[in-house]
């Protein structure tokens, strides 16, 4: 069972005796002697789980196991999908299982439980009654018969019934499934059993042993496939329990591509949309294209193109939306202590933002210009809708052909034009268990 919960937040800064020698591969060191976070998810280790929140999780101990559980099922969900081409992201989700044998032992037994439920098995008995099967055998070898009028008969008889008990392997399974329920639970979508029977106790050594000595005379003589597999699999379970190896993680250092799928299907979901991926597939045929041509040593390279990659296009009506999810960290904002007064993004994202919105061919799309975002995650909002607005980016430009006009004096206010970013913050566990339900 579960002893405890223990909670940081990625970014955030620790002193070294407030964290586990055994998690501390999970921190970096800084200048200041102290430890920043730098992973997102959950490791269980010596009956703890140590809970790794994603950024700007404020009230971080109202975060309970159903929101721990959408976190660790989400970041499974990313596992091995590709990101889009972006020479800043990594090819591939980095997405780490510690302990992956123990993790395919503990999905199988759940995925069997669920589809087959809990072994079936009941003990079989044998006494001198009447009640169930007569064992004839049995009864001619141990029982005396009575001469009665020319005829023996048997005063008693050896049969065997089922008796209402389970079985030792049926009870074995049931603690095992128990076992996972309360100590792995919140790293399979918050798998939950409740064993209202006999429960083994599996920090005792000497009942693992005997339970795995019983698991092995019974694995010789089944011959059922299920059966088989079912008792394989406990053994392999109460292994990494005696050798002490019974550690589980997910852990990732990329969890902003996590947070873009949450809030690309967020939005999604709240526009009602049915074909996600085909509604964002028209909407990117109006981005425009970057050509190359260019001869380089006689080579010639025609047509190489730049593809615009905006992390979320919603057609709201007969208007675009764009959403830039930014797993962005606002401590220092948050805390008003931002000493330098820096921007929470640099010129780099704000123009890449501002040129989605405002190269975009909406005639072609037959749609208008809807709002422009960045979206950052925060924990927890009050909002029903999962997030707020807390205010703007604005860009002021000109519009360089009306220069042209011999009287500038006279157009001068119709030149010049505001781009705006609207900045949300968005509730990451509202998202996570939408993007995993």
């Amino acid at each position: 069972m579960i002893k405890k919960i223990v909670k940081y937040v990625d970014g955030h800064n620790y002193d070294k005796e407030d964290i586990d020698s055994h998690i501390i591969n999970c921190f970096e060191k800084q200048d200041t002697n102290q430890y920043k976070l730098k992973l997102v998810g959950g490791i269980f280790s010596a009956n703890r789980l140590y809970v790794f929140l994603p950024h700007n999780t404020e009230n971080k101990y109202d975060i309970g196991e159903n929101e721990i559980s959408d976190l660790l099922t989400s970041i499974k969900l990313t596992e091995n999908e590709h990101l889009e081409e972006d020479a800043l992201s990594p090819s591939s989700f980095d997405f780490s299982k510690q302990n992956a044998d123990l993790f395919a032992i503990i999905d199988w037994l759940i995925n069997d439980f669920v589809k087959l439920g809990i072994y079936k098995e009941t003990k079989k008995k044998i006494h001198k009654s009447a009640k169930g099967k007569i064992l004839w055998q049995q009864t001619i070898n141990l029982i005396t018969p009575l001469f009665y009028k020319n005829n023996l008969i048997y005063p008693e008889f050896y049969s065997q019934y089922q008796n209402k008990e389970d079985a030792f392997l049926t009870i074995i399974h049931k603690s095992v499934i128990s076992d996972i329920a309360e100590k792995y639970g919140v790293f399979f979508n918050q798998f939950a059993f409740n064993n209202n029977t006999e429960q083994l106790d599996f920090s005792n050594t000497d009942v693992l042993k005997q339970a795995k000595t019983y698991l092995v005379n019974t694995l010789y003589r089944t011959n059922m496939r299920r059966t088989k597999l079912l008792i394989q699999n406990i053994i392999k379970y109460l292994d990494h329990i005696l050798s002490g190896d019974s550690d589980l993680g997910i852990t990732t250092q990329y969890f902003y591509a996590t947070f873009e799928k949450a809030v690309r299907k967020f939005f999604h979901d709240k526009n009602h949309d049915t074909d996600q991926e085909e509604i964002e597939r028209t909407l990117k045929e109006g981005l425009p294209k970057a050509t190359w041509n260019f001869k380089i040593n006689g080579n010639l390279y025609p047509n190489l193109t730049n593809i615009q990659l905006p992390d979320v296009l919603v057609k709201n009506g007969q208007k675009l939306d764009i959403y830039d999810a930014k797993y962005y960290d606002l401590e220092s904002y948050i805390n008003g202590n931002n000493t330098k007064n820096d921007p929470p993004l640099n010129w780099y994202s704000v123009v890449k933002q501002f040129f989605y919105y405002e190269s975009y061919n909406y005639s072609d799309t037959k749609l208008t210009k809807g709002k422009n975002y960045f979206v950052f995650p925060y924990s927890p909002i009050k909002s029903n809708k999962g997030y707020t607005e807390i205010g703007k980016v604005e860009i002021p430009f000109k519009d360089k052909d009306k220069d042209k006009d011999k009287d500038k004096d006279k157009n001068k206010s119709k030149n010049k034009k505001v781009s705006t970013i609207y900045i949300l913050l968005i509730d990451t566990y509202k998202i996570l268990n939408n993007f995993v339900h």
